[in-house]
């Protein structure tokens, strides 16, 4: 019985001390990142758009200490704002960045060093080509 007991405790031990150890990871990289550069290509309609920061009033991710996150982003020609709510952890020197649209979930890892995060993305779907890299900057 002191056998289960002692197992069960060293257990609960190891999962609290394994959430410590992301939340202190996770407050390192809390804060708000801005874009800094955008650089690439998106294709639609046989249409071929070069992508740069001009195309946006603002585009940021807020990673929160609790592992929330906040993706903003504003378009500067038509206004069209969008937000989505999702969840951040590190992992071996990335933000794996987690959101949920219209039942969806998409996964997006991010490389990090210091006060830069870098996402590079090439997707296809719906016959639109993605290929761009996303420079944040930590504000």
């Amino acid at each position: 019985m002191k056998k289960i007991a002692l197992t069960s405790l060293l257990i609960i031990i190891l999962v609290v001390s394994s959430v410590a150890l992301t939340a202190c990871a996770n407050a390192q990289y809390a804060g708000t990142y801005e874009m800094v550069s955008v650089s690439g290509t998106m294709t639609a309609n046989g249409q071929t758009i070069d992508l740069d920061t001009s195309l946006y009033e603002y585009y940021r991710i807020i990673l929160k200490a609790n592992g929330k996150a906040i993706v903003e982003s504003k378009a500067s020609t038509s206004g069209l704002a969008v937000e989505m709510e999702g969840e951040w952890e590190y992992k071996n020197n990335q933000i794996h960045l987690t959101t949920t649209t219209a039942g969806i979930k998409v996964i997006e890892i991010m490389d990090i060093e210091g006060d830069t995060i870098t996402y590079t993305a090439k997707q296809q779907a719906q016959g639109i080509t993605i290929n761009f890299t996303i420079v944040m900057k930590k504000q």
